[in-house]
């Protein structure tokens, strides 16, 4: 039985130009193809390499191109609940899971450079980590203790200097006034001394 060659079975109504350019590269494929797998079906000589002319791929692209042109074409969105809506989410959530996962990893790494002693082990890193943090709140702990303790020592020893200054204080004062008074019973004695002097004289 011959076989039928004609593929206008194939093809849907044209409807303008650049439907025309679109359906001639694709007989152009169905061509080329089918006459690649009868060639190499029938080939007597499998050792032999058969040097098929190549595709006229510039022609095709530029159809494609044309056709994206035009704006006849434009790219909508899959329903939602189809098959292409779910393949598109689940290709979202394995791009979201993978980016997630090289945080972690990053995230992972920064920790081994900061933290002394650390494998290479991402188990190990964080169990170094949360124990390299414990190491710290609890120096951070001790030093606020420590802290604490010497600012109320230095407020009792500040205390304790404000209260020995104000005697001392008071000390002087009683002292100055001591001098005052030996002055003033000096200056009398000496101007008494000096009457009695006139007087005998």
């Amino acid at each position: 039985m011959q076989r039928d060659m004609s593929i206008n079975h194939l093809l849907p109504p044209l409807s303008g130009p650049g439907q025309v350019e679109q359906l001639t590269g694709f007989t152009n494929d169905i061509v080329y193809n089918d006459f690649y797998a009868h060639a190499v079906s029938y080939n007597p000589y499998p050792s032999e390499k058969i040097d098929f002319p190549k595709k006229n791929t510039a022609h095709k692209n530029s159809t494609t191109s044309t056709v994206a042109s035009s704006g006849n074409t434009t790219m909508e969105k899959p329903c939602v609940g189809s098959e292409e809506w779910y393949k598109a989410k689940r290709l979202s959530h394995k791009e979201v899971e993978r980016r997630r996962r090289e945080a972690i990893s990053e995230g992972i790494k920064e920790l081994a450079n900061i933290v002394p002693g650390c494998e290479k082990n991402k188990g190990s890193i964080l169990q170094r980590t949360a124990q390299y943090i414990r190491s710290l709140k609890e120096m951070e702990e001790m030093c606020r203790e420590k802290s604490n303790l010497e600012k109320l020592v230095a407020d009792h020893t500040i205390q304790e200097l404000a209260r020995e200054n104000a005697r001392l204080k008071s000390e002087c004062e009683r002292a100055w006034r001591s001098v005052e008074l030996w002055k003033q019973a000096a200056r009398s004695f000496d101007s008494e001394l000096d009457v009695e002097e006139n007087s005998e004289s």
